[in-house]
């Protein structure tokens, strides 16, 4: 009977960590190309977004493994691909553009992306954006610098920062908290300029970076807490048997 309770007691516990771990397992072994015109994409979805129980990351994978783009932030360790629209799914693997087609030249372009607790998955460390960090962008074979011009926190309700606007700009959202809330991080940034391959080197350099981020992140979120979980269950276990 102790030996149940420890184990539901662990499992508990662990939910959180387990959901982080599968995604970012998942992460790692899945392949996603990128397409340059939407015409390539075989759907696009426009769905209700929610975070992601632990039965959803377990069964998930990409309905369409073609991304539109990739978004980096050095500043903040983001590096995700861009899928058209917005799905639970995909948003488990990166960030969806809300209007696809709109013109990036003209328009305001808006991402969005998880918030699920941990700084190094998806937006979790969008809450930590600062005024003047750069960020790089691929969308649809083309390449766009911009520099994030303010943060603010908004109701869910509020839909303003989201329309298009007169100038372009990139929009990001996220939640502001891993647990059910109603507010709202979103991120501007103003487009410096639209350019090829200068950004494209710049995005080459911290794709190599990236990949040894998410080599220690691999360590810090699977291995070592893995290792210790295990562990400490048959530590916990041999005592409990010895006693009885």
């Amino acid at each position: 009977m102790a030996l149940i309770l420890l184990y539901t007691g662990v499992l508990m516990v662990s939910l959180p960590w387990l959901k982080t771990t599968i995604i970012v397992a998942k992460d790692s072994r899945t392949s996603i190309t990128q397409v340059t015109n939407l015409s390539e994409v075989r759907d696009i979805p426009f769905k209700r977004v929610d975070p992601p129980t632990l039965n959803q990351v377990l069964l998930s994978k990409p309905n369409d493994q073609s991304a539109i783009g990739e978004i980096q932030i050095a500043d903040l360790n983001i590096a995700l691909p861009i899928f058209a629209g917005l799905d639970s799914t995909q948003l488990i693997y990166g960030v969806g553009s809300m209007y696809p087609d709109r013109n990036l030249k003209k328009a305001n372009l808006v991402l969005l992306g998880h918030h699920l607790g941990a700084q190094e998955l998806l937006f979790g460390n969008l809450v930590n954006a600062r005024k003047g960090q750069e960020i790089q962008l691929s969308y649809l074979g083309k390449y766009y610098d911009y520099v994030i011009d303010q943060k603010q926190v908004v109701d869910e309700k509020d839909l303003a920062e989201l329309a298009a606007a007169e100038k372009p700009q990139l929009t990001l959202v996220t939640c502001d908290s891993p647990d059910y809330t109603t507010k709202r991080v979103i991120v501007k940034a103003n487009l410096v300029k639209q350019s090829s391959d200068k950004t494209k080197q710049v995005m080459k350099i911290n794709e190599t970076k990236f990949l040894k981020k998410k080599q220690q992140i691999n360590l810090k979120r699977i291995v070592l807490p893995l290792f210790l979980l295990v562990l400490g269950l048959i530590s916990v276990t041999y005592l409990i048997i010895k006693k009885i």
